[in-house]
């Protein structure tokens, strides 16, 4: 699932999760179907952002994830444990962009 601004909502995405009101009625409903209409009445009601199928993209690069694990692990870099740490916390970053 993954939270998109409504300006990149496409026809045939699916919600992931359904869009309520201020009031907490449900709108529509989980699994539902981007429309072009369905869209439209998001912009009309001032919904922001949903939820839709699919995975979610990481806000920053592979790289620079990498980077800022270099420089947290860097003051414990002579403790087994904590490189033990830092090689499956690397080896999740890069399942991120597989």
């Amino acid at each position: 699932m993954k939270l998109i601004d409504i300006k990149n909502a496409k026809p045939d995405m699916r919600l992931a999760r359904a869009v309520e009101n201020a009031s907490g009625m449900i709108l529509y409903g989980e699994g539902m179907k981007l429309t072009i209409p369905i869209i439209e009445k998001f912009n009309s009601l001032d919904i922001d952002s949903v939820y839709v199928e699919g995975k979610s993209e990481p806000r920053l690069s592979r790289e620079r994830y990498l980077g800022i694990a270099d420089i947290a692990f860097s003051k414990i870099s002579n403790n087994p444990l904590m490189n033990e740490i830092k090689k499956d916390f690397t080896e999740y970053i890069n399942s991120l962009y597989e």
